[in-house]
């Protein structure tokens, strides 16, 4: 069985129903991604989850409506400078995530380009912002991919 996870139902209702993929609407941002992926999860056991919906793209290149494949993906969860957050003994912020590097192989074999994302909690809006998340070598932003993914 395959897990589609989407923000919201109009992200997958292109998609044509079979069998063998749930679809889940988990809703719009980090915490209802988690929360709702972990729910499904822990009912049933699943072979893919795909994260599919809309993102934001800081690579000029990316057009609008072409599908890519997030390869790894950060969460912003360290000072707006980009230095890590000082944490007291052995804690650690789990900020990063990747892909299972043979589903990318697969998909970038099916014509999909892969890419670095972050996920955001707000819609970058300033050249500043695009510029520094550009400088991290982000590619697209989107409000769910990483609390998919991890």
């Amino acid at each position: 069985m395959i897990l589609v996870v989407s923000a919201t139902a109009q992200e997958t209702e292109a998609l044509a129903s079979r069998a063998d993929v749930r679809r889940i609407v988990c809703g719009i941002g980090p915490v209802d991604a988690a929360a709702q992926t972990a729910s499904a999860l822990a009912r049933n056991a699943y072979v893919l989850v795909v994260n599919a919906g809309i993102a934001g793209a800081y690579d000029a290149s990316l057009r609008i409506g072409e599908g890519v494949v997030v390869a790894d993906e950060f969460l912003e969860l360290d000072l707006e400078t980009g230095v890590p957050l000082a944490l007291p003994g052995d804690l650690a912020v789990f900020d990063r995530a990747e892909s299972d590097s043979r589903q990318i192989e697969r998909l970038v074999a099916a014509g999909f380009r892969s890419v670095r994302g972050a996920t955001v909690s707000r819609v970058t809006a300033t050249d500043a912002t695009a510029e520094r998340m550009r400088a991290l070598g982000v590619q697209v932003e989107s409000m769910e991919g990483f609390a998919v993914l991890r």
